[in-house]
């Protein structure tokens, strides 16, 4: 380095500075200071930070001073610059308001914050308490929360009330931050993050659940959720439909609703689900709390709930549905069998008539075998008494209706049969309430049914038994009347084909008697059903309405 000239180290663009400088080398004791680059051996670049001051040596001035290698940390002041740049580029373009703020007074604001804060330009902004722009009835804890922000703790987020420069309030959320301290001063920044769409939507959200668990908890079907084999929702009406609170039903395994015949189909329907049917339709028998069974009609639809596989649906209860639609069925088979009777009983009476007339002829002409003859004419008048009954299912005939009280007219039934009864080892027992409101109807029609009903439950009862008849008003404001006996019974199967026409549980009968019945009944507006006792026997129940 001896010997060279000083400005041989340095690049021919900053030689100048050297040459400005060096000029000063003429007064003594003039002190210098710059900075500037140089040439390494290698070529390449370094920044040298030079000080020092013009010397007398010996009658000549020299310059001397020290030369520092400051290459690395010009590079790194550069970087930081750079990197502040860069921080502020975001800060000031992030999409999220944010504000600087030391001892409450506002210092910086990007532009989303300017434009939350309703301001023309940053300008408004600077300067001005943070306060101002703060809901006098959060100042209290913002106050709190700078203090403590400002001594190094850490927040969450909070919501507060932000006032505009026009006065308006907005909902926001904010979170802030000890940067840094100037001056001894802690300054803070602050993110804020507008909550209106936020809380236009929670509101919405809140109005529109509300308004649709309305829907579900007042609605008229039964709504509810399946999982893990258990009812883990059910509104009001599905608990209503079984006959249970919704408490209730969520201790129990759904299967257990299910009538025993069903549980099958029941499981059949979950695992289809279960395995990526999306939705179906079914139908089971129920049973309910007071151990009635039911017909119970809906959907299920598969889902995901709180993470887990789930089924939700609708079910109705279409008892009455199914009954009516037995019912009609029944009143089709009542008019086809009427049609057939008006078609064919005047072909058939006429060679009756014949056939016994000649019978009755020949059993008085001949001297033996008169247990034949006899036979012969028993058969010829069970004949024509199905025709007439087939004749009465055709003819119309006129109701003659007026108000009675059931009470006598059941009880006159009784009387008449109460030797029958007893001569089958039967006793019959009444339970009837105290008061019971008058009916509109043909007495002699209803005695028909009632002496029917009780006929057939005798009968029942070949070895003997209790017929229980009771009498009272239902939930429909409707006449019940319930004949309870302890007969044989009937399968679950012929229960559905009780009167139709010549199906029969006895021996000579065939099925028209209880066809009467159901026709009675109808043209007096009721109805006639029949159930399985739990026990033995069956039930048949009767419903007339009132005061028609």
């Amino acid at each position: 380095m001896e010997g060279k000239d000083p400005l041989s180290l340095i690049p021919v663009e900053d030689q100048w500075m050297m040459e400005i400088d060096t000029s000063k080398q003429h007064e003594v004791n003039k002190k210098f200071h710059y900075q500037v680059q140089t040439l390494h051996k290698n070529n390449s670049v370094l920044v040298m930070d030079c000080f020092g001051e013009t010397v007398d040596l010996n009658g000549e001035l020299v310059f001397a001073g020290m030369v520092v290698d400051i290459t690395e940390h010009k590079k790194t002041q550069q970087l930081l610059q750079q990197s502040e740049e860069r921080y502020r580029r975001l800060i000031k373009l992030s999409p999220e308001p944010i504000i600087v703020h030391s001892e409450e007074t506002l210092i910086y604001a990007n532009d989303a914050a300017v434009k939350l804060a309703k301001a023309k330009s940053e300008g408004d902004l600077l300067g001005r308490s943070v306060f101002e722009f703060i809901h006098p009835a959060m100042h209290e804890m913002i106050k709190q929360r700078i203090h403590h922000i400002s001594s190094g703790k850490v927040l969450d987020f909070i919501e507060n009330m932000m006032v505009c420069m026009d006065g308006s309030i907005v909902e926001v959320e904010t979170s802030s931050v000890l940067i840094t301290t100037f001056m001894g001063k802690p300054v803070i920044q602050t993110v804020v993050r507008d909550l209106t769409e936020r809380k236009r939507m929670e509101r919405a959200l809140i109005q529109a659940e509300s308004k649709y668990r309305s829907l579900v908890e007042e609605g008229i079907v039964g709504v509810y959720l399946y999982q893990n084999g258990r009812i883990s929702y059910a509104n009001p009406r599905f608990a209503e439909v079984f006959g249970y609170t919704p408490e209730e039903i969520y201790q129990m395994d759904a299967i257990d609703l299910v009538e025993e015949e069903d549980k099958e189909l029941f499981s059949n329907d979950i695992k289809r689900l279960s395995e990526g049917v999306n939705s179906l339709g079914f139908q089971y028998r129920a049973r309910k709390k007071d151990n009635s069974v039911i017909f119970v009609e809906g959907h299920g639809t598969a889902m995901i709930f709180d993470g887990m596989p789930a089924i939700t649906g609708m079910v109705v209860d279409v008892t009455e549905r199914k009954r009516t639609e037995q019912f009609l069925r029944n009143s089709d088979k009542l008019s086809a069998i009427g049609e057939l009777a008006a078609g064919l009983a005047h072909e058939i009476r006429n060679p009756l008539t014949s056939l016994r007339g000649f019978t009755q002829l020949l059993k008085s002409k001949a001297s033996s075998d008169q247990s034949y003859f006899q036979l012969m004419l028993d058969e010829l008048d069970r004949i024509n008494t199905i025709v007439n009954e087939f004749m009465a299912l055709a003819k119309p005939e006129v109701m003659r209706t007026e108000q009675r009280d059931i009470r006598p007219l059941l009880t006159n039934v009784i009387y008449l049969l109460e030797t029958q009864a007893i001569l089958n080892n039967v006793s019959i027992v009444t339970e009837f309430e105290v008061e019971m409101p008058s009916v509109l109807c043909d007495e002699g029609q209803l005695k028909q049914v009632f002496m029917n009903v009780i006929k057939n439950s005798i009968e029942a009862m070949p070895g003997g038994g209790q017929l229980l008849i009771q009498a009272g008003i239902d939930q429909q404001r409707q006449l019940l009347l319930r004949f309870i006996d302890e007969g044989i019974g009937v399968s679950e199967e012929g229960l559905k084909k009780l009167g139709e026409p010549f199906y029969t549980t006895k021996e000579k009968g065939n099925g028209l008697g209880l066809m009467m019945c159901y026709k009675i009944i109808k043209t007096h507006h009721g109805t006639m059903s029949f159930k399985r006792n739990k026990g033995k026997g069956i039930t048949v129940e009767i419903t007339l309405p009132i005061g028609l």
